[in-house]
């Protein structure tokens, strides 16, 4: 892929959608490939950086193996145009980025101002992942049109909380919160004490060791994996190959949701607290949804069906979903784009039927048009809009969200022949949240 942005335009499926988590880089997008790699760089044969994406924006370098200083932000902006390229099957006239909710705008500021390095990269604009995430869902399998939607990110280093008002166009509700007590890794170290904890002291292996040490970085992987496997199995076999020990370790679903119950409770305090903060009583929750590879187990969706009393959506490849809906807000753009250039008055038009209820114009990203397993690198019914309760809305940093995501007030429709440019800017208007100046 000579370019990302190097296509003719002329169709969605032209579009890419990337999504940044501490620890993976997500792509995807309507006719690609999915890609979730490591969010890592390699330098040189042995020289890998990891760890970065939580630096973003940081004015300390960070220092390879070799000496060579590095921007966190510079590092990501390389590894999501390798994804970029990884994932484009064909040119891609539109790349949009996702960047985690929680994110503070000077991040979000920094990682722009690399992404202008890329070429592939320079125009697309920066979303939060919980908009993202939100488009990709209201557009298949679907949300309320009203009421509150708790969203919930479960990804590698924390998870975070959203809430958002479905009657306002999705606007924020307050800040979305992060917890790091529920997350990927501290699964993963968790699985990981187990196993070590049952083979090693059977067998009397050292596993502080020097010689210990890359085959436990192999066998975390190991266990990480079946962490994942248990998301569809009931049981699982872990296999430890460390020196002077070769064997396997049996661990069922039930086990491993002993080992998380723990720090998923603490996640669901979290949570209550955040609705509590904001003034949002349960009777108001319409929906919930899940992002993230942490949405893919099963206790979670029970545990939060369960204490919030409502439906719970999520897609059947989660840790996607942020990028996908990035992919659909990159080709909505572009739509809006083609439409106002063709017809330079279409703004005018726009603006009186903004408001107005219309049938999407782009196709949306089905799950069923991707593969059924993206690429992995290793190293509802509506409800009545007067039953809404009163919310307190509390703006801040998301103001950009939330003055994009507002209604706006309905105007004489002046159609004439600008009718069909203006139905394709009212339609992409819904959802659309960009961060870029």
């Amino acid at each position: 892929m000579s370019n990302p942005q190097g296509g003719d335009g002329n169709s969605a499926g032209n579009s890419l959608g990337l999504a940044v988590g501490a620890t993976t880089v997500a792509c995807t997008g309507d006719g690609h490939r999915p890609v979730l790699r490591p969010a890592s760089v390699t330098l040189e044969p042995g020289v890998t950086l990891t760890g970065f994406v939580d630096r973003v924006g940081d004015p300390v370098p960070m220092v390879a193996e070799d000496g060579s200083q590095h921007r966190p932000e510079s590092l990501l902006a390389t590894a999501l145009d390798g994804a970029a390229r990884a994932a484009a099957a064909a040119p891609v006239s539109e790349v949009a980025v996702a960047v985690p909710a929680h994110w503070r705008p000077s991040m979000v500021d920094a990682l722009r101002g690399a992404l202008r390095s890329k070429s592939g990269l320079a125009r697309s604009p920066v979303v939060s992942d919980a908009a993202a995430a939100l488009t990709a869902l209201r557009s298949n399998p679907g949300l309320p049109s009203a009421g509150v939607i708790v969203l919930c990110d479960f990804g590698g280093s924390g998870s975070s909380i959203t809430l958002v008002d479905a009657a306002a166009n999705d606007a924020p509700i307050g800040e979305t919160v992060r917890v790091h007590d529920f997350s990927g890794d501290r699964i993963d170290q968790t699985v990981l004490a187990r196993v070590v904890a049952g083979v090693f002291d059977a067998s009397g292996a050292d596993p502080a060791g020097t010689s210990m040490v890359g085959s436990l970085g192999r066998l975390r992987d190991e266990c990480r994996r079946a962490k994942e496997r248990l998301s569809d199995e009931t049981a699982t076999a872990i296999v430890v190959d460390v020196p002077g020990l070769e064997t396997t370790v049996r661990m069922t679903r039930m086990e491993l949701e002993g080992l998380i119950d723990e720090s998923l409770a603490e996640f669901t305090a979290a949570l209550f607290d955040t609705l509590d903060r904001n003034r949002v009583p349960l009777a108001s929750i319409s929906a919930a949804a899940t992002i993230g590879g942490g949405a893919r187990i099963p206790l979670v969706t029970q545990r939060l069906s369960e204490h919030l009393r409502t439906a719970v959506v999520t897609t059947p490849q989660p840790q996607l979903t942020a990028a996908a809906g990035a992919a659909l807000i990159a080709g909505r753009s572009r739509i809006v784009e083609a439409a106002t250039t063709v017809a330079p008055a279409a703004p005018v038009a726009a603006a009186a039927v903004v408001g107005a209820e219309a049938a999407p114009t782009v196709t949306a990203l089905a799950w069923s048009e991707v593969e059924d397993e993206p690429h992995v690198e290793q190293p509802y019914v509506p409800t009545p809009a007067d039953s809404r309760p009163e919310i307190e809305f509390r703006r801040d940093e998301w103001d950009d969200w939330n003055e994009q995501t507002q209604p706006r007030r309905r105007g004489p429709a002046l159609l004439f022949g600008l009718a069909a440019a203006a139905a394709v800017v009212a339609g992409v208007a819904f959802g659309l949240t960009t961060l870029t100046r």
